[in-house]
């Protein structure tokens, strides 16, 4: 993965519904990112489990 002058990291969340909800939210509450920066969770095709990517980027000083 190569983001140009920049740093990237990737974040995936798998699991039920609600905890990957309780995840992002927690997340949020503790500054670590925007709510809105993680993708809509979507089903994976396991029996109830869902998955949702953020990505975060830094600048290269």
């Amino acid at each position: 993965m190569t983001c140009s002058h920049q740093e990237c990291v990737r974040h995936i969340l798998l699991g039920d519904y609600g905890a990957v909800i309780e995840a992002i939210n927690r997340m949020a509450v503790l500054g670590y990112c925007e709510r809105l920066a993680w993708s809509d969770p979507h089903p994976t095709g396991r029996n109830g489990e869902y998955i949702s990517v953020m990505t975060r980027k830094r600048t290269i000083p």
